[in-house]
């Protein structure tokens, strides 16, 4: 396990349209969870293999963020943040990290596809700030440009990843869990935690080196080396 050096951004080095924009429209779609998307948006996203949580523990957690959304619509201040990442996206980031399921991005030859697929729109479609790839989920730091959305974003990177993973018999059958966690990010603090918890979630879950794959746009903070794959 490299020595991670994660630089701490500074509010000075961000562009303000990064960041979210409550005067600004949003686009909100829904699946089985809700997302909102704004352009040219900093995201914070996370998704994972379909066995990755055992059904009855995702069946609880929809139910229990279904009435926590009708007493607290977005957008949401500070406290309510904290609240909903405490109770909902820290919880389900604690059972990916228990390493549920088959593992299969464990595969170093699963986890080169999903990365060549995760880089395949940067710096076209959209510009990639960091990600990880854990044995059975998917965490990235990403900006949209132009008239991307972020629907069709996890459909093209999902629908691919699956269609290689089957068709070179690492996989049978459906791959990833039909939705995908997302956050806007709120501006530079919101932006140094993210960076920072993405870089340090293979430490936090135990993996060794081989089992996972890191990569960071380090040539966005000042000082960083550019792109650098850890």
């Amino acid at each position: 396990m490299p020595t991670l050096s994660i630089p701490t951004p500074n509010a000075n080095e961000f562009p303000k349209h990064w960041f979210l924009d409550r005067e600004t429209p949003f686009l909100k779609t829904r699946t089985y969870l809700p997302h909102w998307d704004q352009r040219q948006s900093l995201q914070f996203i996370t998704w994972n293999l379909g066995d990755a949580l055992p059904l009855p523990k995702r069946k609880q957690v929809q139910r229990e963020r279904e009435q926590w959304h009708r007493f607290h619509p977005k957008p949401w201040n500070a406290e309510e943040e904290a609240e909903y990442r405490e109770l909902f996206i820290i919880r389900w980031e604690k059972w990916l990290d228990a390493g549920c399921g088959c593992c299969l991005l464990r595969n170093p030859r699963a986890s080169k596809i999903v990365s060549e697929a995760l880089l395949f729109f940067h710096e076209d479609r959209i510009e990639m700030h960091s990600f990880v790839i854990m044995p059975n989920h998917v965490h990235l730091l990403v900006q949209l440009k132009g008239e991307q959305t972020l629907a069709k974003l996890l459909q093209s990177w999902k629908g691919f990843t699956s269609h290689e993973l089957n068709r070179l018999g690492l996989f049978d059958g459906p791959l990833w869990m039909k939705d995908y966690w997302d956050r806007m990010i709120r501006g530079p603090i919101h932006y140094g935690r993210v960076w920072r918890y993405i870089a340090r979630n293979p430490v936090k879950a135990g993996l060794k080196d081989g089992q996972f794959v890191l990569w960071q746009n380090r040539g966005l903070v000042t000082g960083a080396p550019t792109k650098a794959k850890l």
